[in-house]
């Protein structure tokens, strides 16, 4: 091979490894000297006597903050040493920041921006919005590189306007402040955040990272997608600060003791609910935070499934409700791809009310009525577990008779079982036994409980009398339910 063809092979290799290497004709350098000041609206501390334009290529290698109060233009920007702190717009092709560098965007107003970003050092979110469009472009983008740190200290702020933020293999610390996520993408490795406040606005956040967000304080609030896994190990997961919001996980996400989740319900209908949709596992723990808006009371019976996952594990530690409904209670029900607040009437109104509605007629819905004429009152078809509008067919309770030995004969007693629901905690069910259907005896004087068992949340206990039929031939049981509550 002719020498001349290797010394441009290896020329072509060099001009490739440059961070700005440009085909064709190089741009003009203006690099930063700070003779005059840390200012960069300061001609005089730029090589080329001016200020930056957009036909120039810029190269800051000093170690010295440089501080941007207007706007920055240029071709490309290169922060080798030192530090930069911009609160303009930023309207350039390319930027790079090398390791040990430090970029601030700062001030409360918000700036836009044009080109693509890449940060190899720290680059530090202290205030203002980021938008991502500045003359009518919706291309630009940050990436961030191995080994680099977003640190988010914004208060107030959004990112907006299709602003593609990529922090990946690097660290994301969210370390107070509001930061609001709209209409961008953000895709991050992990996020770790002590403190402030991260708002979806209908935005999308990617964690690629094994341990996806760390919340260990602050707030994570909004709707919108996030793609990866959450884990509250204090701090809130607000979903409560309007109806009908959704955030949607797909990952897993854990709510650990000293985190909380809160929601919030405008109506009845499920689209004004707050709501978490995981596509994954939810690992629940911490304190649930429900809410109501003003003017809105639940109904009896109400049910509010604010969680919907692929599985649901675990239970809330404590639970935060607003003052119930009359003679109500708020409860947790637990299911293996949901979690619901219920609204939970007193046991045998509330019974009433899911079999009769709103129905007030006492032939239908009294105690003593029977309306399916099945022979049991609506009192023992709810101490029973039965429904009070379909005749009962089951054997509950039964009468039978059980042989059993004792002093080495053979005995015939009459037996009753029954089972009753453990719910029905508002109804007592009193067996007694009679031989002349006028005089009753119940409790140990004059019967024996042989059996009390529960299993499935269902109470069975069986009872016999205390003689042996032979001793007796007449011999009546029946079961009396008496109100507690």
């Amino acid at each position: 091979m002719p020498p001349n063809r290797v010394w441009l092979f290896l020329c072509a290799v060099i001009l490739a490894d440059l961070p700005f290497a440009v085909r064709g004709q190089a741009l003009p350098m203006n690099a930063w000297g700070g003779a005059v000041s840390n200012r960069w609206e300061d001609a005089g501390n730029w090589s080329a006597g001016h200020i930056p334009n957009s036909t120039e290529e810029v190269l800051i290698e000093k170690d010295q903050t440089v501080v941007a109060t207007a706007p920055i233009t240029c071709s490309s920007l290169h922060v080798s040493k030192g530090n930069l702190v911009a609160s303009g717009d930023l309207d350039l092709s390319t930027g790079l920041f090398d390791p040990g560098t430090t970029f601030t965007l700062a001030g409360s107003s918000g700036r836009r921006l044009k080109g693509a970003l890449t940060c190899l050092g720290t680059f530090v979110w202290a205030g203002g919005d980021i938008d991502g469009q500045l003359n009518g472009t919706e291309s630009s983008s940050i990436f961030f590189h191995s080994g680099a740190v977003f640190v988010d200290q914004a208060n107030a702020a959004v990112i907006r306007n299709h602003l593609a933020i990529s922090v990946l293999f690097s660290t994301y610390r969210k370390e107070g402040g509001t930061s609001e996520i709209a209409d961008a993408s953000l895709e991050f490795t992990n996020i770790d955040q002590s403190a402030g406040t991260t708002h979806i606005a209908g935005g999308r956040l990617h964690l690629s990272g094994s341990h996806g967000g760390v919340f260990q304080g602050g707030m994570l609030d909004g709707s919108g997608t996030i793609t990866g896994s959450l884990t509250f190990s204090g701090g809130t997961l607000a979903l409560d600060h309007f109806p009908g919001q959704t955030l949607t996980v797909h990952g897993d996400v854990t709510l650990r003791s000293g985190s909380t989740l809160a929601v919030t319900a405008g109506s009845a209908s499920p689209s004004d609910l707050s709501r978490l949709v995981v596509n994954g596992t939810v690992n629940l723990g911490g304190t649930l935070s429900f809410s109501t808006t003003a003017g809105f009371t639940p109904a009896w019976l109400a049910r509010f499934p604010f969680v919907s996952a692929l599985s649901v594990t675990g239970t809330f530690d404590a639970g935060q409700f607003p003052p119930p409904p009359e003679s109500t209670h708020y409860d947790v029900s637990y299911k293996p791809t949901a979690a619901e607040v219920c609204v939970v009437p007193p046991p045998f109104p509330g019974w009433q009310y899911a079999h009769f509605g709103g129905s007030t007629d006492p032939a239908i819905v009294g105690e003593t009525a029977d309306p399916d004429a099945d022979g049991l009152p609506n009192l023992l078809e709810y101490a029973l577990g039965s429904n009070p509008l379909a005749p009962e067919t089951t054997d509950n309770p039964a009468v039978f008779i059980k042989e059993e030995v004792g002093d080495m004969m053979t005995w015939s007693y009459l037996c009753m079982t029954y089972r009753q629901p453990v719910a029905a905690s508002a109804v007592e069910l009193i067996p007694e036994i009679s031989n002349d259907l006028t005089t009753w005896g119940s409790g140990l004087s004059s019967l024996e409980v042989r059996s009390d068992t529960i299993s499935d949340s269902v109470r069975t206990i069986t009872v016999r009398g205390l003689f042996p039929i032979s001793f007796n031939p007449r011999q009546f049981f029946r079961l009396r339910a008496v109100r507690v509550q």
